[in-house]
């Protein structure tokens, strides 16, 4: 798995091969996820064929972290973005929130703290392993 962060070091992932999983998680070839730090804290976009978007944190499932975003290291917010990751990826509320923890444990936790990109086939690869 390739993560390319936008500065700072990559993170370590593992490459799978695609015949072991099952096809059943939708993916957009083009679509990514990117995070980025300012003055005001992290971001996290979409982007694909119809543009860029801010990740929705879906405090509806639930809310671990009402400020928002983080990565790096294993607490709330990171959890936060994990749930929004798993739920965007899957479209599928309750099988994101089977997967979130393990996903943080595994993605979020090791992203570079200064930015980063991943790709929903990248995610979702991962996500079938879990």
């Amino acid at each position: 798995m390739h993560h390319r962060p936008l500065a700072g070091s990559q993170i370590h992932g593992l490459r799978y091969a695609a015949a072991a999983f099952p096809s059943d998680i939708p993916c957009e070839a083009m679509k990514t996820y990117s995070g980025s730090r300012s003055a005001h804290g992290c971001a996290v976009t979409v982007t694909d064929d119809d543009g860029c978007r801010a990740l929705n944190p879906r405090h509806d499932l639930r809310n671990h972290s009402p400020d928002g975003f983080e990565w790096g290291y294993a607490g709330s917010g990171p959890a936060q973005l994990a749930l929004a990751l798993a739920a965007d990826v899957l479209a599928d509320d309750e099988a994101a929130l089977g997967v979130y923890q393990r996903l943080k444990s595994r993605v979020v936790v090791g992203l570079a703290r200064e930015g980063w990109t991943i790709t929903v086939d990248e995610l979702a690869e991962t996500i079938r392993t879990l």
